[in-house]
């Protein structure tokens, strides 16, 4: 059951990588095949995730008027089809899709995490929440492939980019099963218990007693005391300052990763000659014919793959944990940050 969420959780990363390493500055060639301005392409290319954004605060709604199963594969075959009418060349299509796939991306991401940590072990669960992420550099790895195979005519490449959307889809509704708890949580006692039946190894029926420590054991806790305390204030005043602290040092995360891997992909296209300066035309940037920039991406999250398996075992460590992971990695990065500005971005792009 463990290794299905990891699976199923590993697919939905595979799909934001996909995604929103379009959002970068690999969005280039597709706004010269959409002949997009710079003021438009940013709007379409931010488009993704400002919608990501309104999807995950709907997700709670979502979940409560019908059940996660059904929202996942609705969102996947959204993705799918998005990817698909992308084809046409049309700047209102385009925006529109990426606004429908960022929607449906952020409304399935935290589902498939809670499931996730809802069946995983305490012991190491905070390594497979961070390696998990892995997924998300295969995904960009396979645009930038995807961008490379097809580039500079990449007439069909949101044709090519739907194929994997396409697979995720199909296995979500062919394969992907609610967890028991979530299951019991709800009311449906006999289909929780049927999964659970299912993976003991005696493989004996659950009896009368056991049920219902089942029961009393899944509806202990915060569920049960944010049922009899009010929700809200209930929420609020037990979780909201770490809530509150948590959300800050997402926001500078994605500051940090969001913007500062943008600004190391410019250094990186200057230096490889993605873009140049027209001739006739000083102020503006064309795109070239460069493809050795798709291999710089390439490595680029690749090595984000290897650091974010190393975070994970790291966080693991007794002595150091999550806390520390994070500062180490935010002062790694101010550091690289302020030696490139000193330095210059030239001389310490290597470095970065």
């Amino acid at each position: 059951l463990q290794i299905e969420a990891l699976l199923f959780t590993g697919l939905i990363y595979l799909l934001e990588g996909l995604q929103v390493s379009l959002s970068g500055l690999i969005f280039l060639p597709i706004m010269s095949q959409y002949n997009l301005s710079s003021y438009a392409g940013c709007i379409v290319s931010s488009s993704l995730v400002f919608f990501m954004a309104i999807g995950s605060i709907s997700t709670g709604y979502l979940t409560n008027k019908w059940q996660r199963r059904p929202i996942l594969v609705m969102g996947l075959s959204v993705i799918f089809m998005g990817n698909l009418i992308a084809y046409i060349n049309s700047v209102v299509i385009l925006l529109l899709t990426r606004s429908i796939i960022g929607f449906s991306l952020g409304a399935i991401m935290p589902i498939t995490m809670n499931n996730l940590v809802e069946v995983m072990p305490a012991k190491f669960r905070s390594f497979w929440i961070i390696a998990i992420s892995v997924f998300f550099s295969v995904g960009a790895i396979l645009s930038c492939s995807f961008l490379f195979m097809t580039y500079p005519n990449i007439d069909n490449f949101f044709v090519i980019l739907s194929i994997p959307s396409f697979v995720v889809f199909l296995l979500y509704a062919v394969f992907y099963r609610e967890n028991a708890r979530y299951l019991i949580l709800n009311g449906e006692h006999e289909k929780g218990f049927d999964i659970i039946e299912k993976f003991m190894n005696d493989g004996k029926k659950l009896d009368e007693t056991e049920r219902v420590q089942i029961i009393k054991g899944v509806d202990f806790g915060m569920n049960k005391e944010v049922k009899l305390t009010g929700k809200v204030y209930f929420m609020f005043k037990r979780y909201g300052k770490v809530t509150i602290i948590l959300t800050c040092i997402w926001v500078l995360h994605s500051v940090m990763v969001n913007g500062g891997v943008f600004n190391l992909f410019i250094g990186l296209s200057n230096s490889a000659g993605f873009l140049y300066e027209n001739e006739d035309d000083p102020e503006e940037k064309k795109i070239g014919d460069y493809k050795d920039t798709f291999h710089m991406f390439i490595i680029f999250y690749a090595i984000f793959a290897v650091s974010v398996i190393l975070a994970g075992l790291i966080t693991e460590i007794k002595c150091l944990g999550r806390k520390f992971t994070i500062f180490v990695g935010f002062l790694i990065s101010s550091l690289v940050s302020l030696f490139i500005l000193l330095e210059g971005f030239g001389s310490g792009l290597f470095f970065a």
